[in-house]
């Protein structure tokens, strides 16, 4: 069967996550969550008593345990969360480690709320506090590090997830100790209770719902006996109101009464599976048939989801945790009468059941595979490839260590994506056992991605963080295991950087005999444009100059072959690139034209486009050209990280040429959102609010550092020292910058050399 990455994950996550599960993880669900509970005999009458609360059963007691003081450093964070994941016994080592585990995911929250990246982190913040269970939460875990949860609460609350928020802002209320913190929390909680009780009736089902669902949050985020207990005791009084509600109701009156009504029936509907996924947020098998026992609550409960819930309590049954994962992971949307589980509560379950499926069977790789994509959705994925390794030492399916590789890939993906380079780096290096297996002869060559990609991909990485240092490694492994063209085009921008010419070109000859047999033209066209720069550097000014007309011919002939709007666009831009190199500027500037004809539906295409046409607005003086370039951005909505730069350089090109501004760089910064991050420090410079050397003060990473130094350079003379600073950012190794380009271009056309002709045959078109 296919898997389905849980709805709750980002959407790039999911469509890069869908893969084959093994064929023993089958799904024997009987339908959907409706099947589950429909047809069920309720036999509803109004001779319900007062709710009776059995003791649920929960974990082992951790209050009593000593901690064992454990330095756990990030090298460490992977190993030291998947013992403790393996280990359930509230041992005095695991519950040191435990202490440590949730400590980090609290300041990694913080640090991704400072960043912007809210959501991510309301989703480490949760991921931290499933990782308890009942008793586990000590002041240890929370000390100095309350503000992950205030962050979260109020984004929660943002976003109108009140329940989270209220749970988050009560755990607040409970642990912080008296102060400004605190009296915050108490605040916003009195606030969103205050709103409750408004928009609630006494004693009406919505009003019982609404403690119910109060409870449940507070259970889901606070690991506590007394959290837990509230919750069920709620869920039963929320049922059993239901009940005597649907036995007494007649045929509803006022839209009032079609609420009340609805409510009930959601109620009964959804009533056992609630204290089923309550149960299992907490791995607890045993409580959740407890609960299923009460007078009340089997009356309607399904038999299969009583089955289901008793094999795993009573035999720890592999199969009955994989059919409760399924039915979670898959229930958090609505059945065909309207009806949905709280998503919130589904992603708790689905997380205590992946990791009791997980403890159940260690060794299985559809266990291993639940538990790893939810740990990547919580921001843990640099723990899954360890987990994944046992995993496929087993293993011998082709699609099990695809689905692994892909997990890794993703998870580098989705480290860079939130800017920890570090993670990125922590989850390569634990994988290196799991791609040693990948390459495994019994998988004939075919686990897709290869090793050779992930091996490019981080050099890639790397590379744009501006550390070819690392980078290099990565890409000449990449080009042994599979000399793809990209690879071999990296490979050789890293070493034109380091001055090794030589070995850029017998990388770029490689690439024009690769791209010789797949026939695009465009791309034969880029790799000839690169030849000729390497050459030129190498003072081979002939050969430059047969590469340049290659490129030329070849963006021609790309140009005629395109059928898509795409290949338009690309073909264009190479040759605009190959006009710029020949001085043709109005030929240069039609292509652009034409380029962002085709662009117009292509977002991404649009985008190179407006850079591409910027960055050589900038570099030949070209104000018209700027100008319509971050026109074009602001009237595609571009991302506010590309739109920036296109008005920045605009900016820089007005301040050279000494012209009063139209109001378009004005109106593209203040369409900037960013209110973090380096796009927001680049928008205020922009705006004048901050000096070129208060950027550079600002930034904190060296492809930051290089940018910053870019535009300290041309906001200035270029007298020496400003030359100065454009061949730092020209000699950078933050090699993927456009501005290392521009740099590169610039200092060029001051050193006078003769263009080359453009060959006599060529229209322009």
């Amino acid at each position: 069967m296919k898997f389905t990455p849980s709805p709750w994950l980002p959407a790039p996550l999911r469509s890069r996550l869908l893969c084959c599960f093994p064929s023993g993880l089958r799904c024997h669900l009987r339908g959907s969550l409706l099947a589950l509970l429909l047809g069920l005999g309720l036999g509803v009458s109004s001779a319900c008593g007062p709710a009776t609360v059995t003791q649920p059963k929960t974990a082992r007691s951790a209050e009593q345990t000593p901690i064992e003081a454990v330095n756990v450093k990030d090298e460490a964070f992977a190993a030291a969360t998947l013992e403790v994941l393996q280990q359930p016994a509230a041992t005095p080592r695991r519950l040191g480690l435990l202490v440590a585990v949730v400590q980090r995911q609290l300041e990694r929250a913080s640090g991704l709320f400072a960043r912007g990246h809210d959501e991510m982190a309301v989703a480490l913040l949760r991921g931290a506090l499933y990782m308890l269970r009942a008793g586990e939460l000590r002041p240890e875990m929370l000390a100095g590090r309350s503000d992950a949860l205030s962050q979260g609460a109020a984004a929660l609350a943002k976003l109108g997830n009140e329940g989270q928020a209220e749970a988050l802002y009560s755990l607040l209320v409970d642990r912080l100790p008296p102060g400004p913190a605190r009296k915050d929390a108490e605040d916003h909680l009195e606030a969103l209770r205050r709103w409750q009780e408004d928009t609630r009736p006494p004693g009406s089902m919505q009003a019982r719902a609404a403690a119910q669902q109060a409870a449940l949050q507070q259970a889901l985020l606070d690991p506590s006996r007394e959290a837990l207990e509230r919750a069920h005791r709620e869920t039963l009084r929320w049922a059993e109101q239901a009940m005597s509600f649907s036995a007494e109701q007649m045929a509803p009156q006022s839209l009032f009464e079609q609420d009340e009504s609805l409510e009930a029936f959601r109620a009964i509907r959804t009533g056992p599976l609630t204290l089923v996924a309550l149960y299992l947020r907490q791995g607890d098998a045993s409580g959740a048939l407890n609960a299923l026992d009460d007078e009340n609550i089997s009356r309607i409960t399904a038999p299969s989801l009583r089955e289901r819930v008793e094999s795993a309590a009573t035999e720890n049954d592999p199969e009955a945790w994989t059919e409760l994962f399924q039915l979670f992971e898959s229930a958090d949307g609505s059945d065909d009468s309207g009806i949905s589980l709280d998503p919130d509560l589904a992603r708790a379950a689905s997380w205590g059941a992946a990791l009791e499926l997980y403890r159940a069977e260690p060794g299985s790789f559809r266990a291993a595979m639940p538990l790893s994509s939810l740990l990547l959705a919580h921001g843990m994925g640099e723990v899954a490839p360890l987990l994944l390794e046992q995993a496929l030492e087993q293993s011998d399916q082709t699609r099990e260590a695809s689905w692994a590789l892909r997990f890794v890939l993703e998870s580098i993906r989705q480290d860079e994506s939130l800017g920890d380079l570090a993670a990125a780096r922590r989850t390569f290096q634990h994988a290196q056992n799991l791609i040693r297996l990948s390459e495994r002869p019994v998988y004939g060559g075919r686990v897709t991605p290869s090793s050779g990609r992930l091996h490019f991909y981080m050099g890639a990485i790397e590379a744009g963080a501006g550390d070819l240092g690392r980078a290099r490694p990565h890409v000449e492994r990449a080009v042994q295991l599979e000399p793809t063209a990209d690879a071999l085009r990296l490979l050789a921008a890293i070493d034109r950087q380091r001055k090794d010419l030589k070995g850029a070109l017998a990388s770029l000859d490689r690439v024009v005999e690769i791209t010789k047999g797949t026939g695009d033209a465009a791309a034969q066209a880029e790799s000839q444009l690169l030849r000729f720069e390497v050459l030129r550097e190498m003072g081979d000014n002939d050969r430059a100059e047969e590469s340049l007309e290659s490129a030329l011919m070849l963006g021609l002939s790309a140009r005629s072959a395109a059928k898509t709007g795409q290949e338009l666009a690309m073909a264009e831009r190479v040759l605009g690139r190959c006009f710029e190199l020949y001085d043709e500027r109005d030929a240069a500037q039609r292509a652009s034209k034409r380029a962002y004809e085709a662009s117009r539906n292509d977002v991404r295409q649009m985008t190179e486009t407006v850079l591409d046409s910027s960055r050589r607005s900038l570099t030949i003086g070209d104000l018209r050209g700027a100008r319509d370039s971050v026109r074009r951005a602001l009237s595609a909505d571009l991302a506010d990280e590309d739109t920036v730069y296109a008005a920045l350089w605009l900016k820089l090109l007005e301040q050279r040429l000494r012209v009063p501004s139209d109001g378009t760089v004005d109106e593209a910064l203040a369409q900037i959102d960013a209110s973090s991050g380096w796009v927001s420090k680049l928008a205020a410079w922009g705006r004048g609010r901050s000096s070129g050397q208060e950027l550079l003060a600002q930034a904190s990473t060296p492809v930051e550092r290089v940018e910053a130094t870019f535009y300290a350079a041309m906001s200035g003379p270029l007298d020496e020292k400003g030359l100065e600073r454009l061949r730092e950012v020209a000699n950078s190794e933050a090699i993927q910058l456009v501005e290392v380009t521009i740099a590169r271009d610039l200092l060029r056309s001051r050193q006078k050399l003769p263009k080359p002709k453009l060959p006599a045959k060529v229209a322009l078109p």
